[in-house]
């Protein structure tokens, strides 16, 4: 129940900042193949990827965003290239996995240069799918979107 009202209150309160703390989680139980995924620091997107992944393993990197959601931070400056190589490398991420892949969400790619992270860390950057709800789908079909995957549609 509190994280039923946590969501609401911070759904109604989406546009101020919402920070949770930086680093690397776990989702179920990673290994050295596991995929690598990267998100912000605001807490209801952390909260939500956790939840939508459901215990799937995977390595997830929280980056700092001022406590943004992904698509302000990146549009506004606050989750940018190197912000990713930062938490890439500070994470200890690069000690638990053999692959240097890391999955960002699509709506970062407006601050995000993948090429970049992969000049200056050696991560190779792919933007998956736009909804957490796809992820399951996304790393279960190869990292491969559909089309619904790549769209965001406003009520």
């Amino acid at each position: 129940m509190k994280a039923l009202l946590l969501d609401a209150l911070q759904t109604g309160l989406r546009l101020f900042p919402w920070p949770t703390e930086t680093g690397l989680r776990r989702s179920g139980s990673p290994g050295p193949s596991s995929p690598v995924l990267v998100t912000c620091n605001y807490d209801l997107t952390v909260r939500r990827l956790m939840a939508e992944l459901g215990g799937i393993d995977a390595w997830v990197v929280v980056a700092p965003s001022r406590g943004v959601n992904v698509w302000c931070a990146a549009a506004g400056g606050l989750l940018t290239t190197s912000q990713v190589i930062t938490a890439l490398k500070t994470s200890g991420v690069e000690k638990e996995v053999t692959n240097k892949r890391a999955v960002l969400p699509q709506l970062a790619a407006t601050g995000v240069l993948g090429r970049e992270v992969a000049k200056r860390s050696g991560w190779k950057v792919v933007f998956g799918p736009v909804h957490a709800r796809d992820l399951p789908r996304y790393l279960e079909a190869g990292m491969k979107k559909v089309g619904s995957m790549r769209r965001v549609r406003f009520g």
